[in-house]
């Protein structure tokens, strides 16, 4: 067979470098995983969440670390999935959501979200302006983020459950609680 001619062929030659030195056993230190030193930093997010009428958003400011593995947009979203510290306010995206993606492109955030965005939302049409406004005006706290377009299970979809859903949303700053 083809690989014992290869093993004979081979057999007792050394391998060798370029130098024509011989090359011995590689051992973890040999091999170079990442040159970079993994860089996290602290910083501080606007977060947005509901009043408990489903009335207004209410800022809440937290502290993450930010490392170079995740962006901020995702960073922003897993705390909003975490819910709010401040038992004054209301947790907007049900639980089971799972961020399956965020990308930010020419100022349009691109949200895909699993089906549970929607199919565990519990609140009618203001728990829903609330859920929406809460991630476009959090996420638009960002540089470079202007409008967030949402996908669920990487489809557009016309309607959340009673809004409409298929554009872009701009930030609404009169959804914010003065």
């Amino acid at each position: 067979s083809y690989r014992q001619r290869m093993q004979q062929r081979w057999q007792g030659k050394r391998i060798t470098d370029s130098d024509g030195e011989q090359i011995g056993v590689l051992g973890n230190e040999d091999i170079v995983q990442s040159t970079e030193p993994e860089i996290e930093e602290k910083k501080y997010i606007k977060l947005y969440f509901s009043d408990l009428n489903s009335e207004k958003l209410i800022a809440e400011a937290r502290e993450i670390t930010v490392s170079q593995k995740e962006t901020m947009e995702m960073r922003v979203l897993k705390e909003l999935v975490k819910g709010p510290v401040n038992p004054k306010l209301m947790k907007t995206i049900p639980a089971e959501t799972k961020i399956l993606s965020v990308e930010t492109k020419e100022g349009i955030c691109f949200v895909n979200f699993s089906q549970e965005f929607r199919t565990r939302h519990t609140g009618g049409s203001a728990g829903e302006m609330m859920t929406v406004y809460s991630i476009v005006n959090s996420l638009t706290e960002i540089d470079g983020v202007e409008k967030v377009q949402f996908l669920i299970e990487g489809q557009k979809k016309d309607v959340f459950i009673h809004i409409i859903f298929n554009e872009p949303f701009s930030r609404d700053q009169e959804l914010i609680q003065k």
